[in-house]
């Protein structure tokens, strides 16, 4: 699964990376670990006449969300969505065909269970300081007060075989559009054939590990569930 993440490259290198403009850019901070149990609004790069990078909150809130209780519930279980099944569920089905993003990121963090000892890992592309993650996203309104919430999950798939060994209880990593495919992966006019076949592992020769203190970066006690 994927629960945290960084981001830790200025907001003039994440725009030239994407070709797209930051809305809203004085929201932007870089930062070395978000975690999707944190009430934060992240840079998300959607399509709309050209890439523009907005921000979202990480925890999917379907539009069809009944209430603002329900909504707390569904965006606190829809962190991950699991690529062997987006099709079916009901809160995926519609917006993985229209509503795909890309969640830009420097790393992500998973843990290795050895024994009664949790190691945990940074995981980044050895050729891409910034990479994109797949996910999707949708808009929720409350229509008591009309405030609109913008909200996304990530996409997982299962581990490669580095994450495999690393990520060695779940063996899930999360979905990573390979750069020359961003353009297509955010082409809504894509077939469900098109988009099933984006639904892969990241090959793990272009990958690297680096373990981590479990004091450091302030993840201790943290784990990707």
């Amino acid at each position: 699964m994927c629960y945290y993440y960084s981001l830790a490259e200025d907001a003039i290198k994440l725009q030239k990376r994407f070709k797209a403009k930051i809305l809203e850019e004085e929201k932007y901070v870089p930062f070395e670990k978000v975690s999707a149990f944190e009430d934060k609004e992240v840079p998300v790069v959607v399509k709309a006449e050209s890439n523009i990078i907005q921000f979202f909150k990480w925890g999917l809130i379907p539009s069809w969300t009944p209430s603002l209780t329900a909504q707390k519930k569904m965006g606190a279980h829809n962190a991950n969505a699991r690529a062997e099944t987006i099709f079916e569920k009901k809160s995926f089905s519609k917006i993985i065909l229209s509503r795909r993003c890309l969640v830009p990121a420097t790393g992500f963090y998973e843990w290795q269970h050895l024994w009664n000892e949790k190691i945990p890992y940074l995981i980044k592309l050895k050729d891409e300081e910034i990479f994109g993650l797949g996910g999707v996203w949708d808009q929720w309104v409350n229509a008591e007060t009309g405030e609109i919430f913008n909200t996304f999950t990530i996409i997982t798939t299962i581990a490669n075989p580095l994450l495999e060994v690393i990520h060695n209880t779940k063996k899930r990593m999360p979905l990573i559009i390979d750069k020359k495919d961003e353009d297509m992966w955010l082409d809504y006019s894509l077939t469900r054939e098109q988009i099933k076949s984006l639904l892969k592992p990241y090959p793990d020769d272009k990958m690297e590990a680096i373990q981590l203190r479990n004091d450091a970066i302030g993840i201790q006690g943290f784990e990707s569930l």
